[in-house]
């Protein structure tokens, strides 16, 4: 017994150790100092990859050791399909290759589909409030769907979701935060086409899609970049979100869908004297960029030093970072590209969301930070009407904001620069007529973007393309 009990701490203090061997090696800070900070930090993350893929395979558990470090990635503006892949076959040197639960996960192919749609956001989080909608429209006569739930994961907006499942003849399972049972689980239900509404931002998901769990998995646009998993058949994005040539940056191959694979409803606002709340002196032009601080770029610094500099009057609201030491980097590069911060920004405490939204609806132009955009905070600020200033750039995830306005049939916000960004903004700041007059036009074509038909019909139509023809075996 004695032995025996030596010999399990002693593992126990070798799995602890490759935990720490892991994450040291994958170590990623989520806010950079400057460009050059991003180059050197993806240079040691690489580095740090090719030791492990040269080293004994780890002892510890997956889950226990990967962390989300590599969701930074996405907001570098770099290329991240090469160390995603490397990420792939380093993993599974580490653990070895995730197994299939069973010979043969699917089932042949009959109407109507059974989709499992996955995520660990499936509760009060953007990632459900962009997908319930569509998961509930899927055509009950062609698309079954299996909403799965991960346990300690859920919330009154999962149960919600769940109800609206079963009312079309769906069902919802629900899953062990554990890989193997998990897995074993899904595999049992047998699927046609599971369905993650987003990969990369939780260790979970990212280690469950490893795993060949139905005959064709897909990934959506929740985390709109790469995997970098050999086992995700397709990413499915809106053809406006695309742009061209976005297919040498995904492992999957890119299924293109004539609208945004969404359908929305919008909140209204708090009746909350944002401008008051905030300090925002009478009649000083508001920017608003309500992102989380990882989405500010180094690069996008200089743009809105240009744009505060145009306009001394002017202040900028930001999110408040979570922790003081992410606030005092941001405010050290605001200072460094010039802007007076004391006198310009007001960083904004968190809140509920429909004071949130007054902050929103307080500014007089929002501004979307390049080269990672936004994608939930971008429709409230167009539900809202205000002018949305945007420069997409070559991949999806500095698109999102450009395919919504392009269905709104709007690009007098699209900027194709950093020179033509800051005039847009300073020009749509200054004229109040013209914002109400575009605030009109984008609530009355709002339905054509949110609460498009058309939408869930294309969404359902690539789901059963997929299912016939899977794009890659």
């Amino acid at each position: 017994m004695a032995a025996a009990e030596a010999a399990a701490t002693a593992a126990s203090g070798r799995a602890a150790a490759d935990v720490w061997r892991l994450r040291r090696a994958l170590l990623l800070p989520p806010l950079m100092r400057s460009a050059g900070a991003i180059e050197a930090s993806r240079r040691r993350y690489e580095a740090g990859l090719e030791s492990l893929a040269a080293a004994p395979p780890l002892r510890a558990d997956p889950l226990d050791a990967l962390g989300t470090a590599h969701f930074f990635l996405a907001y570098h503006g770099a290329d991240d399909r090469p160390l995603l892949e490397l990420q792939a076959r380093t993993l599974d040197h580490a653990f070895g290759p995730a197994a299939t639960p069973a010979e043969d996960a699917g089932r042949a192919a009959a109407a109507p589909l059974r989709v499992g749609f996955l995520s660990t956001h499936f509760r009060d989080h953007t990632i459900l409030r962009l997908h319930a909608g569509l998961i509930a429209a899927m055509p009950a006569s062609r698309i079954r769907p299996v909403l799965m739930l991960v346990n300690g994961e859920t919330d009154a907006a999962s149960e919600s979701l769940a109800a609206a499942v079963a009312a079309q003849g769906g069902e919802t399972l629900r899953l062990p935060r554990a890989l193997a049972p998990a897995a074993a689980a899904v595999a049992a239900a047998r699927l046609d086409v599971l369905y993650y509404a987003d990969i990369g931002m939780d260790p979970f998901t990212y280690l469950l899609a490893r795993h060949r769990l139905a005959p064709v998995q897909a990934v959506g646009w929740g985390h709109p970049g790469t995997t970098g998993l050999p086992t995700i058949d397709a990413f499915l994005v809106a053809e406006a979100m695309a742009g061209t040539g976005a297919e040498a940056g995904f492992s999957e191959p890119l299924l293109r869908l004539p609208h945004a694979p969404l359908l929305w409803e919008a909140e209204a606002p708090a009746a909350l004297d944002a401008r008051a709340v905030l300090g925002i002196p009478p009649g000083a032009p508001l920017f608003a960029c309500l992102q989380a601080p990882f989405k500010l770029h180094p690069d996008f610094d200089r743009v809105l030093a240009a744009i505060l500099s145009g306009d001394r009057a002017a202040r900028l609201v930001l999110l408040a970072p979570r922790y003081d030491a992410w606030r005092r980097l941001i405010e050290e590069r605001l200072a460094k590209a010039g802007i007076a911060v004391a006198d310009q920004v007001v960083f904004a405490a968190p809140r509920p969301r429909r004071e949130y939204l007054a902050l929103v609806d307080a500014a007089d132009v929002v501004l979307d930070p390049f080269p990672f955009g936004g994608g939930h905070t971008a429709l409230e600020a167009l539900a809202l009407g205000k002018p949305l200033i945007t420069w997409p750039t070559a991949a999806p995830r500095g698109r999102v904001a450009a395919g919504f306005l392009a269905a709104l049939g709007i690009a007098d916000t699209l900027a194709d620069s950093a020179e033509t960004y800051v005039a847009r903004a300073l020009r749509w700041a200054r004229d109040a007529s013209e914002r109400r007059a575009l605030a009109q036009r984008t609530k009355a074509a709002l339905p054509l973007l949110a609460a498009n038909a058309a939408a869930a019909e294309a969404f359902a139509a690539a789901l059963e393309r997929l299912a016939a023809a899977p794009p890659r075996p």
